[in-house]
């Protein structure tokens, strides 16, 4: 589905935004993906210091590939001194349940 232009399809980005959000929401209703948080829950004091000290280098970079990461860890209760490299396993596998389309993982 990465791979379709919508223009392509006489679609509007928009237009294809919500088509791909419905096909998302039938498949979870059906139990193919799992729905993930729809939004972003204030981070425990387990990780709120060190995502702020994060956020001070005011790479976006940082913030945008590390975010998720950060709130699925928070979310399973991992403290940060905690993490492993099997966490990170754990996230690839939950994203590609919640995903229509696995992405390609490079390390």
């Amino acid at each position: 589905m990465a791979k379709v232009a919508p223009a392509a399809l006489g679609l509007t980005p928009k237009s294809w935004a919500n088509a791909v959000s419905d096909a998302k929401a039938a498949l979870a209703l059906f139990g193919i993906v799992e729905r993930g948080p729809r939004r972003r829950t204030p981070l425990s004091p387990l990780w709120a210091d060190l995502w702020a000290a994060v956020a001070a280098q005011g790479d976006p970079r940082l913030t945008t590939a590390l975010g998720r990461f950060v709130q699925f860890l928070d979310r399973c209760g991992m403290a940060p001194e905690a993490v492993t490299a099997a966490h990170l396993d754990l996230y690839r596998e939950a994203l590609a349940r919640a995903a229509i389309t696995p992405r390609c993982w490079t390390v």
